[in-house]
């Protein structure tokens, strides 16, 4: 049993690897001279990287490799040694024999039990591009960071987006998460997930979104007006049920069951939106508790498509999605005067960050909030140069400037005899007349 780091290098005659353990004996070695077996002498680079090494229950040498630290490599070796000593030791990687496929006929039914019907489905479809490529019979401990490059090359070339991607390893990664807290898999592997740079931003205006309402078909203009008017999601405004609608105090409370982040929140109704209500209200059927309806049921996202297609593409939008609509009424807001954190509350944000990206329709606040710092002390009154040595503080009016150094000199603080002429408060006692940095 032992540590060491590992020296390995090409050989510059023949081109075959080389290899050497350097021992605890050199922990400060940086490089390692070898032999290759055409007889010639080259010095290799020493990795940072120490392993242990050692014989398990059943005699089989055994290596591992565990990081640049040396005294974490030191604690691990000990504890396997006392394992190895009291008959307990167990090589969870080595022993591993789950499957994939035994992973997912265990993890799918317990997925179904913490997500939504519509996430599950969603997650669900995505297990298939990562099964077609896998296959059922691989070891989860033969999953690594390599594999998982792999199967983004591969989804790359056939067209996926980076999101799309992204979203299905992480879907792998949580059932490998699952699997080591089962006890499956010792180590679940880190996989590289990179930004897919893909916020979308566009907005209509509001002569657009006239021109949209018009051409919408008299069973959608209601919802589509809700959407510009609250910011609402499309799942959220068809599930909308009257007993959500507070009119004493002009606002729709949307339960966390409907929320899309499992957080209920407040929407207040403006005068546009009282009278869609209104309006919907006039269309309502007996023993029907939604607002929008289809035959006295709740309506699912797939009826609208059609005629929101076609009244994006009547009113030149074409290719405008419906949650657009969401952005737009985000837009208003911000262009409107309304702060980031009211919109955030308004739209249920998990995070200002998701805000942020409408920042830049608001120039306006930040031209109101540099005005903070106007307290009426620039003039435009010729500089009066009290003292021209290099480092000193220089009243340029009532406004001070600092000029930087040169050389060796010191930055200091002096009083001009322009202030000295103002008069000024008494200095307390002992109270310096400059400063200068060591």
């Amino acid at each position: 049993m032992g540590l060491f780091r590992r020296a390995r290098g090409a050989c510059p005659r023949c081109g075959k690897e080389k290899r050497a353990d350097v021992g605890v004996k050199h922990p400060k070695a940086k490089s390692w001279n070898l032999t290759c077996t055409c007889g010639k002498k080259m010095n290799v680079p020493v990795e940072p990287d120490w392993w242990i090494s050692f014989r398990d229950l059943e005699g089989r040498y055994r290596r591992r490799k565990i990081g640049p630290d040396k005294q974490a490599a030191e604690r691990i070796l000990a504890k396997i040694k006392v394992e190895i000593a009291e008959g307990r030791y167990i090589d969870r990687k080595a022993t591993c024999k789950v499957t994939l496929g035994e992973l997912m006929d265990k993890y799918m039914p317990y997925l179904r039990t913490i997500r939504k019907r519509r996430s599950y489905v969603a997650e669900k479809a995505t297990w298939q591009h990562i099964m077609d490529f896998f296959s059922r019979s691989i070891l989860i401990n033969k999953i690594g960071e390599s594999e998982s490059e792999a199967y983004r090359l591969k989804r790359s070339k056939e067209g996926a987006a980076v999101a799309t991607i992204n979203r299905e390893l992480v879907n792998l990664s949580s059932a490998l998460s699952w699997a080591v807290k089962k006890g499956m898999l010792e180590k679940k592997p880190i996989f590289r997930m990179p930004n897919p740079h893909n916020e979308r931003e566009r907005f209509i205006t509001k002569e657009e979104a006239r021109r949209l309402i018009s051409f919408c078909h008299h069973r959608i203009d209601l919802i589509v007006q809700t959407a510009l008017f609250t910011g609402m999601r499309l799942g959220e405004i068809l599930k909308m049920e009257w007993s959500w609608i507070d009119h004493q105090n002009s606002m729709i409370n949307i339960p966390p069951a409907a929320t899309k982040t499992g957080k209920g929140r407040h929407v207040p109704i403006s005068d546009d939106m009282q009278l869609v209500l209104e309006e919907a209200c006039k269309r309502k059927v007996k023993r029907c508790s939604y607002v929008f309806h289809l035959s006295g049921k709740a309506r699912p996202g797939w009826t609208i498509t059609t005629r929101w297609r076609s009244a994006a593409a009547k009113a030149g939008l074409k290719g405008l999605r419906f949650h657009d609509l969401r952005h737009t009424a985000a837009s208003w807001l911000v262009m409107g005067g309304e702060d980031l954190h009211t919109v955030a509350t308004i739209l249920g944000h998990s995070s200002l960050d998701m805000t942020r990206r409408y920042a830049h329709l608001a120039p306006g606040h930040l031209r109101k909030a540099i005005k903070n710092v106007d307290v009426g002390l620039a003039q435009t009154d010729d500089i009066s140069k009290a003292d021209k040595g290099d480092g000193h503080l220089m009243n340029t009016g009532k406004v001070l400037q600092l000029r930087r150094p040169s050389g060796d000199a010191r930055h200091r603080l002096v009083a001009t005899k322009e202030s000295r002429s103002r008069g000024s408060a008494p200095r307390p006692q002992n109270y310096p007349t400059h400063y200068a940095t060591p």
